[in-house]
C-alpha cells in the first residue's frame, strides 16, 4: 500500500454530522480522512465491523 494512502488528514466535520448543530462555536469536533484502495468495503457498518469487531489485546487490556 503506497504510504500517502495510509495517513490520516484532518478535515472539517461534515455539514450533515448531527454533532456539528450541537457544538456551535465550540472546538469539540475532530475530523479525519483517509484514502481507501479501490477495492475496499465501502458500506459503512461492514467497515465499522472489521475495524473495530476484533480489536487487539493491548486496547481490550485498557478499554475493554
Amino acid at each position: 500500500m503506497p504510504v500517502n494512502m495510509r495517513r490520516a488528514t484532518a478535515v472539517s466535520a461534515p455539514g450533515e454530522s448531527v454533532l456539528v448543530s450541537s457544538y456551535t462555536g465550540a472546538n469539540l469536533v475532530d475530523a479525519f480522512a483517509i484514502a481507501l484502495p479501490d477495492d475496499s468495503i465501502t458500506d459503512i457498518e461492514t467497515l465499522a465491523r472489521e475495524v473495530m469487531g476484533n480489536p487487539s489485546l493491548w486496547f481490550r487490556a485498557c478499554f475493554l
